[in-house]
């Protein structure tokens, strides 16, 4: 004898495979059991999954915003958002990792890594080859975005500022210097 479904009137309705309930509906959503993990769902949009082979407490979770933004993180569940680490996607494309120590990993051994650890914003190659950065006019200026640093111009200047005032210029001929030029040594 073994049960196969259960269902209550105005309560949960259960699915069974082997006489062991693997399915069923709760007063916020769903859950299902597996043998590895668990998936339940809740009123506010979000799933959660778990690993159910350890003792963790934690969940990885989805959870769908009504502004259209889509959160998914590991920690302990709640039922606002998933505690936690979490990365976030937005309708307008945005991608946040907002903590100090996670990193956006590229590539199959993670050679490209761009991460803020709190202080200072990396971007690190550290992969075979080159880091390269295509661009008609690339331009690095100051944190405010006010001052350029260094402007290279496809098949044209390379042009070093001080302080936002070209210093230097590279031209067809050579080399032109804005300014006084020094050199330093010790001979």
């Amino acid at each position: 004898n073994e049960t196969l479904a259960f269902f209550e009137e105005n309560a949960a309705s259960e699915l069974y495979f082997d006489n062991s309930k693997k399915f069923n509906t709760h007063s916020s959503g769903i859950k299902i059991t597996g043998t590895h993990g668990n998936i339940t769902t809740n009123n506010f949009g979000h799933i959660f999954c778990q690993n159910t082979n350890n003792s963790s407490t934690n969940f990885w979770g989805i959870s769908a915003r009504d502004s259209g933004v889509l959160d998914i993180g590991y920690g302990a569940k709640s039922s606002d958002l998933i505690a936690g680490d979490v990365l976030t996607l937005t309708t307008s494309g945005d991608v946040n990792i907002p903590n100090d120590t996670g990193k956006l990993q590229l590539g199959a051994s993670q050679d490209l890594q761009i991460y803020h650890d709190g202080s200072n914003s990396f971007i690190d190659d550290t992969g075979t080859g080159q880091l390269r950065l295509r661009s008609n006019q690339l331009l690095i200026q100051n944190a405010a975005g006010n001052a350029n640093q260094i402007i290279c111009t496809e098949s044209g200047a390379v042009d070093l500022h001080h302080d936002g005032s070209k210093k230097l210029e590279t031209t067809s001929d050579g080399s032109t210097v804005y300014g006084k030029l020094s050199f330093g040594g010790s001979g």
